[in-house]
């Protein structure tokens, strides 16, 4: 009967301890993680002011009306991927508090039936997953902080190809602005 006690505590405490590293191991884990998520907020607030910043040095170098970043002239997006894409900004040079109205599409005078992508218009733009909405922007504001974020969905079966788009924006039913912009859809 004494073996069976002496058995018993020492399971106890064997559990005890058990219990004891893994809530210490959990509690660690969680430190970890909440340090690296806390510095990639960081990072994305810098790297938000650096791109706040680009577009105000792109505005102020430039009579442009309409930035695109990144500024590469292809952006590449992954089979199979959600949520990725460019960013817009625009300036207001009107002499009042404008709303702008864009859109984005695939470009009508790429022809992408013959570009070896093997889909249709149509098909490409419904990767798009919101193709037009408005902004407001004051005159003489800090165009950069307000930027128009056009994401992608690409499914896991796109072809390997480059699509252009293009964004245009309007002003009181007039054309004021458009770029293109290439999409590259890679592995």
């Amino acid at each position: 009967m004494r073996k069976e006690k002496k058995g018993a505590m020492e399971m106890a405490l064997g559990t005890v301890v058990t219990v004891i590293l893994l809530v210490s191991v959990l509690a660690l884990g969680l430190v970890f993680i909440k340090k690296i998520y806390d510095e990639g907020i960081a990072l994305t607030d810098i790297l938000n002011e650096q791109v706040y910043s680009e577009i105000e040095k792109i505005f102020a170098e430039s009579d442009v009306l309409i930035v695109i970043f990144p500024r590469t002239n292809t952006i590449s997006i992954q089979r199979g991927t959600s949520d990725e894409g460019f960013a817009f900004a625009l300036d207001n040079l009107n002499s009042e508090d404008t709303e702008f109205h864009w859109k984005v599409f695939v470009n009508p005078d790429f022809d992408i039936e013959n570009s070896n992508c093997g889909i249709t218009s149509a098909e490409a733009e419904k990767w798009l997953l919101q193709k037009e909405g408005k902004t407001f922007l004051q005159r003489n504001s800090d165009s950069s902080q307000n930027p128009e974020l056009i994401l992608f969905t690409v499914p896991r079966n796109a072809p390997i190809c480059v699509i252009s788009y293009v964004v245009e924006v309007y002003s009181s039913d007039k054309k004021y602005a458009e770029s293109p912009v290439k999409i590259q859809i890679k592995k």
